[in-house]
Formats: structure tokens, sequence, C-alpha cells
């Protein structure tokens, strides 16, 4: 996921957008996510819609006559809920590609590894597993036989931290 401009250099509009390949297609596609308007990051988004949520309602529906295009104060509302799950999803995704970059430099290392060093790779491995399981869907949603896997993964990460 990135953000994409898709207006122009004076009227700007920024958007939430994500890549993803359609069977038989070289070219990749892209999904818009969510609208940020006029505001370049997540953060400025957020800041601003919660702002105007904080407002008192004489000042909201002031600002909502000038700017009919924000919608609704529930819409409004819906968006910040969106903004935040989006934050927390978008920095969830890059720290799991920093650590898969991590994990691919160390795994492409022409000197063998040392015995720290396996361990603190197998212990990333399995962090980016638990990561995925919990990215996927709530824990507690999953099955009994998920949830095991997930604390038998933990206990393995910990015992290894402690031969570190």
């Amino acid at each position: 996921m990135f953000i994409r401009n898709k207006g122009t250099k004076e009227k700007p509009r920024y958007f939430v957008v994500e890549n993803y390949r359609v069977h038989g297609q070289i070219n990749p596609q892209q999904r818009t996510i969510l609208s940020l308007g006029k505001h370049p990051t997540v953060d400025a988004a957020i800041s601003f819609f919660s702002g105007i949520v904080k407002m008192d309602r004489s000042t909201q529906s002031i600002i909502l006559k000038e700017n009919p295009n924000l919608g609704s104060i529930a819409h409004i509302r819906y968006r910040v809920k969106k903004l935040r799950d989006l934050k927390t999803k978008m920095e969830s995704n890059f720290q799991a590609k920093s650590v898969d970059r991590e994990i691919i430099g160390l795994k492409k290392s022409s000197r063998p590894l040392s015995k720290t060093m396996k361990l603190r790779l197998k212990i990333m491995e399995l962090n980016k597993t638990i990561h995925k399981l919990r990215r996927d869907g709530n824990i507690a949603t999953l099955d009994a036989d998920a949830r095991r896997a997930i604390k038998n993964l933990l206990k393995e990460s910990a015992n290894l931290s402690k031969e570190l």
C-alpha cells in the first residue's frame, strides 16, 4: 500500500492505493483503498477529520455547508475509524517488509552464520509467522488449532531468545 496523487499539482487529491495482479495479465492493477482528500499523509487526514468530529455541532454544520463533499458527521466518524485502522495496517506491513529484507540479507550472506545469527534468523522467521497469523484475523476468532500453533511459536521464540 502506498499514497498516490491522482489530482493535479494545483489541486492534489491523495489516495491510499494497493497494487494487485490479475491472472494472465502482465501489468499490475491498482485498487483505491481510501481517499485522503487534499492531505498528503494518513496522519494529516486523521488530524483533520478528527478535529472536525471534536468541534461543537454549530461549527460542524458551518464547515459541512462550506464543504459539501465531506459528507455527514457520521461519514466523517467512519472515515476517521477507517484511517486509524489503515494506519496500523500500513505500519505493520512496513515492519513485516523490513524484517523480510533483513532475513533475506542474512540468508544471502556469503559468510557462514554464527550460532547467534542463526538463532536470530529463526526468531525473526517465527515472529514473521506470528505477525501473519495475527494480521490475517483476530486471534480470538481463529480455531483452537491455530491458537495453539501461535502459543507454540511464541514459546519457541522465547526459548530461542533465552539461548542468546
